[in-house]
């Protein structure tokens, strides 16, 4: 038997593609509004480096995912990037911080993992919600 809950599906919190859209649209919003960045030399903090290091192993989770035939894997990844993400969005400046290149190239990456995995999940990305 299949249940299906209109609320677990239309929640922004928790397993659903709505969730991973509305991480994906907040941070084309941020993206948006921060314009172009210089890409010289970047700096990234210890706040940042958990983030980072969860957004390396984007390729690592897919390759699993695909050999061991779970496509569950990157959802469950997907997930996890978009937590990482939401909470340092609400934790850290980004517009017209001291970090702001850095914070903006880490979004910028962010978005990218999002849209490669949800192409192969099959998850239409929307700009905005």
């Amino acid at each position: 038997m299949v249940v299906f809950d209109i609320n677990d599906a239309t929640s922004l919190k928790g397993d659903s593609g709505l969730y991973i859209n509305y991480s994906y649209s907040r941070a084309l919003s941020v993206l948006k509004k921060a314009g172009k960045i210089d890409s010289g030399k970047i700096e990234f903090h210890t706040e940042e480096s958990s983030f980072i290091k969860e957004l390396f192993f984007w390729e690592e989770n897919l390759e699993n995912a695909v050999i061991n035939l779970r496509p569950n894997l990157i959802c469950d990844y997907l997930h996890r990037v978009c937590d990482y993400f939401n909470s340092f969005y609400e934790k850290n400046r980004v517009i017209g911080d001291l970090n702001e290149t850095a914070r903006i190239a880490i979004i910028k990456y962010f978005v990218h993992i999002v849209e490669r995995l949800s192409y192969f999940l099959g998850i239409d990305l929307v700009e905005r919600i």
